[in-house]
């Protein structure tokens, strides 16, 4: 079992990053970190493209689900970053003079593939549990740094996901007052000019 395990964490390193494997090598026993490796298509599963996590209450299934979610939010960001290197080295100019790749087509691209998740489950109870395990606890970065995923719960929660609801969300821009809500665009439009 041991042996699976480093197995496993070997591979979840080649592809999440050091850090994050050796996070979800202490966080995991060996078929909840199995699971997680099947969840990034690491191990393959009989070629089936679904993972179900299951077991009694208390088994660690909400905490598997979300190391999960973090090990296929690390991968993405990894393939997304490789794009942006790609992109970034190919802007240039050509023998005359005129940029190679259109810097503002590439920039549209890489903003619409940057990572996002959707995270459904049968009940209410489900999902907010899944939003309270991302919400306390933060993501591992495939070099091993803490980070927040933003996290949305679309729908009816219960109280103790309410941080993360859409309506909460929405209320708290209605909220602003004019000034903030100029100087947030003003930000967002240096960040885009920036990138």
């Amino acid at each position: 079992s041991e042996s699976k395990k480093k197995l496993i964490k070997d591979r979840l390193a080649q592809t999440c990053g050091e850090g994050f494997a050796l996070h979800a090598a202490e966080r995991c026993n060996a078929s909840q970190l199995e699971a997680v490796a099947a969840v990034c298509g690491i191990l393959q599963c009989n070629r089936c493209e679904v993972v179900l996590v299951k077991g009694p209450p208390g088994t660690g299934k909400t905490a598997t689900t979300a190391i999960g979610l973090n090990a296929i939010h690390v991968r993405q960001f990894c393939r997304y970053y490789e794009a942006v290197r790609r992109a970034a080295e190919g802007v240039g100019e050509n023998a005359n003079g005129k940029a190679s790749v259109n810097p503002d087509r590439w920039l549209r691209r890489l903003r619409s593939m940057r990572p996002r998740l959707l995270v459904c489950a049968p009940t209410n109870v489900a999902i907010d549990n899944v939003v309270r395990k991302l919400i306390n606890n933060t993501f591992i970065s495939g070099n091993g740094d803490p980070y927040f995923p933003d996290v949305v719960r679309v729908g009816r929660g219960g109280d103790s996901a309410i941080s993360a609801s859409l309506d909460r969300r929405i209320d708290e821009i209605w909220c602003k007052s004019d000034d903030e809500l100029r100087t947030e665009i003003q930000f967002f439009r240096r960040q885009v000019t920036l990138a």
